[in-house]
């Protein structure tokens, strides 16, 4: 689930939630949250960044993998 919205000619906001396949400490869902804001930022010069990271959370969801 992504919302991207260009709130002016500067700002970009991203606000995305990501269904991890396994159950992981708070620590390691930080770092991926972390590496993701980092690739949004400097790829894609996005300037807000809402994730909510979750396991296992939708039945009925498409899966983009990498």
């Amino acid at each position: 689930h992504v919302h991207i919205w260009k709130l002016n000619d500067e700002e970009i906001h991203f606000s995305g939630h990501i269904d991890l396949k396994k159950d992981i400490l708070t620590s390691q869902m930080d770092s991926i949250r972390l590496k993701i804001e980092e690739i949004l930022q400097k790829e894609f010069h996005i300037s807000h960044i809402t994730i909510q990271i979750e396991f296992n959370c939708c039945e009925d969801k498409k899966i983009i993998q990498s």
